[in-house]
């Protein structure tokens, strides 16, 4: 927040900051906790650096998960990752080790275990996976002179920046065990966030994922994929899937981004 010249609460006096609670139209955003794991993964343990804290983390995990590249404890701690050849921890070590140990970590911890936001009333609360919609709705509900908001994320221009598309493939090699797991670890979280949570589970050991996996094999699909509309996201063709003019191994993730969270 420093580098667009905004202070946190905590930082602001005690008048100020109860002045800001009252007054100020408060918004939160929200993110699906799959979301958080894979984002976690992806920007702390595959694109970062040796000065964070977070390559201790990979460390451990590659310990447990490939001892034969340890030759005793002081490798673990002098390991020069991610410079090392063998690279980062898959995501599947990742969650088995968070499965396996119960880690805690507030990238993926729930929220209201790292601030209290039930203590404040909320104008509107937003979901990354659906901010560019949410944003037109905001614009109107702070009577903002724009009809649009633009929606800008500090990583968008990385080639590693995280679409809900890119979670999906991410979680499809784990398995139903690990999958259940945190489907009931996130069963407390807020009823949108759950009911999300719900239908990406449905979606990987259910209908929807196979549908998805029987679209991508090169094969001719069976039927269509309509949005909650009814307009065609995919159509089966002869030779294929084709999304506008992009055959569906391109297009999907952006064709995951369109699926109706209640679908």
């Amino acid at each position: 927040m420093k580098r667009y010249g905004l202070k946190q609460m905590h930082e602001l006096s005690d008048n100020v900051a109860k002045d800001v609670a009252k007054h100020y139209f408060n918004v939160m955003a929200i993110r699906h906790p799959f979301d958080r794991l894979v984002a976690y993964y992806r920007d702390k343990m595959v694109d970062t650096d040796k000065s964070s804290n977070h390559p201790k983390i990979a460390a451990a995990i590659l310990r447990e998960f490939r001892p034969q590249l340890f030759v005793n404890n002081k490798t673990l701690s002098k390991m020069n990752y991610p410079q090392q050849a063998v690279g980062a921890p898959t995501f599947k070590e990742f969650m088995t080790w968070i499965y396996k140990n119960k880690v805690m970590n507030e990238h993926w911890n729930f929220i209201f275990e790292t601030c209290h936001p039930c203590a404040h009333d909320w104008g509107a609360i937003l979901r990354v996976e659906t901010m560019e919609m949410d944003g037109q709705l905001f614009a109107k509900l702070v009577n903002s002179s724009h009809s649009r908001i633009p929606v800008r994320h500090s990583h968008e221009n990385k080639p590693n920046y995280l679409q809900f598309g890119k979670t999906l493939n991410q979680f499809f090699d784990l398995s139903d065990e690990l999958v259940d797991y945190f489907l009931e670890f996130f069963k407390h979280t807020d009823d949108t966030v759950t009911e999300s949570t719900e239908f990406f589970c449905q979606t990987l050991k259910g209908t929807i994922h196979q549908y998805l996996e029987e679209l991508v094999v090169p094969y001719q699909p069976r039927r269509s994929l309509r949005s909650e509309s009814g307009a065609f996201l995919a159509v089966p063709t002869t030779r294929g899937v084709i999304y506008g003019n992009r055959c569906f191994r391109k297009a999907a993730p952006t064709l995951w981004n369109n699926l109706p969270v209640n679908i």
